[in-house]
């Protein structure tokens, strides 16, 4: 996120000239990763849901014998729901530091210097 920042740092210096708060910038990055993280947690969640039963099949089938039959690990909706939470949860925190960086930039350094 620090890279899509220092990359925006001209349009963010647009929004600060017309009148974008600090608040509004920490608002705006904070919630753009909030978006990825909770679609890409969502993909991963989904992912391991599907992949669940195949990774059973292929255990059980490379340990023949170490395996008890039956199912060796099945998707619960708890574990999903944390492993969603964690992943939005990590991903806003990792973006606090950017946001803050983005929402300090002096418009007029930006627009001289670019």
């Amino acid at each position: 996120m620090l890279m899509v920042v220092m990359e925006r740092r001209r349009e963010i210096a647009y929004l600060k000239c017309v009148g974008a708060r600090r608040e509004d910038v920490l608002r705006l990055i904070t919630l753009e990763t909030l978006i990825i993280c909770f679609a890409g947690g969502l993909g991963g969640v989904l992912a391991g849901a599907a992949a669940t039963p195949a990774a059973g099949t292929l255990l059980r089938g490379t340990l023949v014998g170490y395996v008890p039959a039956g199912s060796i690990a099945a998707p619960s909706a708890d574990i999903a729901l944390l492993s969603l939470t964690v992943a939005v949860a990590a991903g806003v925190l990792c973006a606090l530091y950017p946001a803050w960086k983005a929402a300090s930039i002096v418009p007029m350094e930006v627009l001289r210097n670019e």
